[in-house]
C-alpha cells in the first residue's frame, strides 16, 4: 500500500462529498468528522499517517467506496 494513493483516494472522496478544498478547512472538517486531534487529521490527509481500522472502515462508508481501494489495494472503487 502506497500512503500517495491512500492520501489522493481519500482527498478524491472527500472533494465528491463537498468537504472544503482550502487546507486549513479541510483539516479542521476532517478532524472533526473523524473526531481526531488537527494534527493527527493533517497526518491523515497528507498520507503520513494511515488511520485504525474503525476509522477506515467509517471513511469508506461516508465514501462509499471499499477499505482496499481506499487503501490501494483494489482499483475498483466497491
Amino acid at each position: 500500500m502506497s500512503n500517495k494513493v491512500f492520501s489522493e483516494r481519500l482527498n478524491e472522496g472527500l472533494d465528491e462529498i463537498g468537504m472544503p478544498q482550502r487546507n486549513d478547512e479541510r483539516v479542521e472538517t476532517f478532524a472533526k468528522f473523524i473526531e481526531l486531534p488537527k494534527f493527527k487529521a493533517q497526518a491523515v490527509l497528507n498520507g503520513t499517517a494511515i488511520p485504525n481500522e474503525q476509522i477506515l472502515n467509517f471513511l469508506a462508508n461516508q465514501l462509499e467506496v471499499s477499505v482496499s481501494w481506499l487503501l490501494g489495494k483494489e482499483d475498483r472503487k466497491h
